[in-house]
């Protein structure tokens, strides 16, 4: 009772969180740490402003702050033990990833993420924790330059495009594909943000949505969003894009460590690559400055040949193109 009695506004947090409806975990309203959380966040009209800048009074914009925390239902908390799911911080630490993070990006770019968080299904909660932890973590991010979230592969019209579109992850197990496929974030050039450096795409799978990829009901959606990563113009050089697997949903619960995780996802684009219905290496063809970044000026048929050099031999050389983009962090 000490630390409720010393938090500012603590009545007022007790009671935002007392007036949530947890379907799954009623010993949420009796954790001290969410409830000064809360009364921190609630008392802070920017932070207010930044998750809900679609609506215009603070009323309504604490409950979308209580939307937040009631749609992610799978969090733990001090008082009710550790998360149900280990990739998920405990609902006060996420709170506070959503407050840095939202100071870190542009309200725009990321408006549609944060609807996500409000709504959306909890495949959705876990691509937007990823998605969090990435931007605000990743040294390739950390001085601030994702210039846009859920960028459209095709007809690329960055960086004039506010965009609210919710945060549609290619889930192979629950949710839809988008019919316009999108990355999950551009980064760009912080001393010319008008400058596209990669097209990054975060999978936060475990492994039965890895075996997924493969799957004959499932291997056109998957191939289809990779295909439109490589025919992207953003992507001029291979180093132009990432795919990112999360390592907190894999290691341990799946894989021994990240070498064995990574070894695996590489394997299925393996088979991917080795399956000529899929069709990828046209899709880099079709790319004319990626294709020279990869084969340089030689043949189609010489392309093809080392296309299938690249896709069988040496998977886990970190030079190797076709694979050379994938992470497990």
């Amino acid at each position: 009772m000490e630390a409720f009695s010393n938090t500012p506004n603590a009545v007022l947090g007790w009671k935002l969180v007392d007036g949530i409806y947890f379907t799954t975990n009623n010993m949420r309203q009796r954790d001290i740490a969410l409830i000064q959380k809360v009364a921190e966040l609630a008392e802070n009209p920017t932070f207010l402003s930044r998750i809900a800048p679609d609506v215009t009074t603070q009323n309504e914009q604490i409950e979308i702050l209580q939307a937040v925390i009631e749609n992610n239902k799978r969090a733990g908390c001090g008082a009710c033990g550790n998360p149900s799911v280990p990739h998920l911080d405990r609902i006060d630490l996420y709170l506070a990833r959503i407050d840095e993070f939202t100071a870190f990006h542009e309200t725009e770019n990321y408006l549609g993420l944060i609807k996500s968080l409000r709504n959306g299904h909890r495949g959705h909660i876990d691509a937007g924790a990823q998605t969090m932890r990435m931007a605000v973590t990743n040294p390739d991010n950390a001085s601030g330059i994702i210039g846009q979230f859920e960028p459209p592969l095709g007809n690329p019209v960055y960086p004039n495009v506010p965009d609210d579109t919710p945060d549609i992850d290619l889930d192979l197990e629950n949710l839809p594909l988008s019919s316009n496929h999108r990355g999950d974030y551009l980064r760009v050039d912080a001393n010319n943000p008008s400058t596209v450096e990669s097209l990054n795409e975060l999978k936060s799978y475990r492994q039965s949505s890895i075996d997924l990829i493969l799957h004959p009901s499932k291997v056109g959606k998957f191939t289809g969003q990779l295909k439109a990563y490589f025919r992207s113009s953003w992507v001029s050089d291979i180093a132009n894009m990432n795919y990112y697997f999360d390592l907190n949903k894999l290691v341990p619960q799946d894989f021994v460590d990240e070498t064995q995780a990574l070894a695996y996802i590489k394997d299925t684009f393996r088979q991917l690559y080795t399956n000529p219905d899929n069709g990828i290496f046209e899709a880099i063809w079709e790319n004319q400055n990626l294709r020279l970044n990869i084969f340089g000026d030689i043949s189609e048929s010489q392309a093809r040949t080392d296309f299938s050099a690249f896709a069988q031999n040496n998977i886990l050389a970190p030079e190797n193109p076709l694979y050379k983009f994938i992470h497990v962090e």
